[in-house]
């Protein structure tokens, strides 16, 4: 579901250049220190206003199902981040408040946190762990998962992507080792476990677990040859014992250059071979794989260009979704004070093995941001959102289509409680 996870976060392709200035912190384009050490703590607050269109919604449709009307909220966050010469440490946690006046009304809370610890416990070997967790009372058509690190964008109130009110808590957890034990090459190993959980509805509860080995070898600076092994399981509740086995075969190769016909322009590219095993039967094979586009222009301007094809489990699939999507976005500072981004996507995702059944997404978004003071800003963002499944592709009861549009407008506050940055120590 990389596919239309991507989809969702559109704008923040966009910010690959990151300058500073008086307001980059208000925008969250403040560039991260390097060869530094970092200690900070950021609050994070954004209050407004937002009118959702929704349509496609026929009489007799499921109840929780979201309708036209607005909305009202507010979202907090706190961000922690710790950088020194081996170590890099961050904790995030957020929690957002809406109000919703159309009939019926009613009030809904989200609470998210995340945390990331990468570590270097020798000359050539580094640890990593990551985890993740998010209680919502939306089930979203596509997972959104905070990303770890250090505190994001706080997003504006309102649902974007809600399919139906079904409260639902999802986590995911990361761990694994690198070890580059050459001037070229390195090996690495991980584990992962992702769930979602419906407290209403226990039989919809799916989880996958998997691990992963990877060996890459840098042919030249901009090429690298790429030799691993995953594997995946996927299992929803309501399924009973019923498994299906995800295998990759990372035979490939990444290959990221900038381009010399252009100035401040990259290139990049990747492949990988999937196989899918559903209760031990017979494997079936998908190439995989993804390239990118960015340009840098003017100061503070990119732009990208992005297609990716995956195999993925998803949360209210029973079965894997086979997806291509391409995206486009662009981003960057009007004026001194005044910042933009807009991106637009599609993605068409077959849902398991058989059958002509497709899942279409379409999405556009543009945002428009002006800083009053150097902590106080206004936004101003337009969405668009549409997806169709095929009728009963999913465990979880949705309308087979929907398009919605939000028009949101409201405050937004950055507060760096702390920020302290130093030269490293001398390893002398």
């Amino acid at each position: 579901m990389l596919v239309i996870v991507m989809l969702a976060v559109l704008p923040g392709a966009a910010r690959a250049q990151r300058p500073g200035g008086p307001f980059g912190g208000l925008f969250g384009r403040t560039p991260p220190p390097t060869g530094a050490e970092l200690t900070s703590l950021e609050f994070r607050t954004a209050t407004g206003a937002q009118f959702d269109d929704r349509w496609l919604l026929p009489e007799g449709s499921p109840d929780g199902i979201p309708s036209s009307g607005i909305t009202a909220g507010t979202n907090v966050g706190l961000g922690f981040e710790r950088r020194v010469d081996r170590l890099r440490f961050s904790l995030a946690a957020g929690s957002t408040y809406q109000q919703f006046f159309q009939a019926p009304r009613f009030g809904a809370t989200t609470y998210d946190a995340s945390s990331l610890l990468i570590a270097k416990v020798g000359a050539r070997l580094s640890v990593d762990a990551s985890a993740t967790a998010m209680r919502s009372p939306f089930f979203q058509i596509n997972p959104v998962v905070p990303a770890p690190g250090p505190l994001p964008e706080v997003p504006v109130p309102g649902e974007r992507f809600s399919a139906r009110r079904l409260a639902n808590d999802s986590f995911e957890g990361k761990a694994g080792f690198t070890s580059q034990y050459s001037r070229r090459s390195t090996l690495s190993f991980g584990i992962t476990h992702r769930e979602m959980r419906f407290p209403t509805q226990p039989g919809n509860n799916f989880s996958v677990s998997g691990a992963n080995g990877l060996w890459r070898h840098h042919v030249s600076k901009d090429l690298a040859l790429r030799l691993g092994y995953g594997r995946e399981d996927a299992r929803t509740t309501s399924l009973g014992p019923e498994t299906f086995v995800h295998e990759t075969i990372d035979a490939g190769f990444d290959f990221e250059k900038e381009l010399t016909l252009a100035r401040r322009t990259a290139f990049s590219a990747f492949t990988q071979t999937s196989m899918l095993r559903e209760n031990g039967g017979p494997r079936r094979y998908r190439l995989n794989g993804g390239a990118s586009l960015q340009r840098g222009f003017k100061r503070s301007w990119s732009s990208s260009l992005v297609f990716n094809r995956t195999t993925e489990f998803v949360a209210g699939f029973a079965t894997p979704l086979f997806s291509d999507a391409l995206s486009a976005a662009i981003g960057g500072q009007l004026a001194r004070r005044v910042d933009w981004t807009g991106g637009v996507g599609a993605g068409r995702s077959q849902v398991g093995f058989e059958g002509d059944g497709r899942f279409l997404t379409y999405s556009a978004t543009s945002r428009l941001s002006a800083g009053l003071v150097r902590n106080l800003g206004l936004y101003a963002q337009y969405t668009f959102y549409h997806y169709e499944i095929p009728p009963g592709s999913s465990v979880v009861d949705l309308l087979p289509a929907m398009s919605s549009q939000s028009v949101s407008a409201g405050v937004s506050v950055w507060v760096p409680i702390i920020h302290r940055v130093r030269a490293p120590r001398d390893p002398r």
